[in-house]
């Protein structure tokens, strides 16, 4: 593929479409039914966000190898982290 290649915008698109999706089911009153709801809510909007940013990073590079591959996973391992602490899943519980 060359770098004028229509394709890697089209999934970037794609990608980040799925990201404001996350973000809007995060804000969505189905999650409040769930067990852990802010748990839910945080993880569903970090994650939203992480994949706005894979699809940035793939509309920039223009490639899709394995520093590409890379970087996804370190974006969206980084979303699921910050979701996790937002959220307060590593905190002591209360005494």
């Amino acid at each position: 593929m060359s770098e004028s290649d229509p394709v890697f915008g089209i999934f970037a698109a794609v990608l980040a479409l799925a990201g404001v999706g996350e973000i809007v089911a995060s804000r969505a009153s189905f999650v409040a039914t769930m067990p852990r709801p802010e748990l839910v809510s945080s993880l569903l909007f970090w994650e939203g966000v992480a994949m706005i940013a894979c699809a940035a990073v793939l509309y920039m590079r223009q490639s899709f190898d394995l520093s590409t591959i890379v970087a996804f996973v370190a974006i969206w391992l980084a979303g699921a982290a910050v979701g996790a602490l937002r959220a307060g899943a590593f905190d002591a519980p209360p005494e």
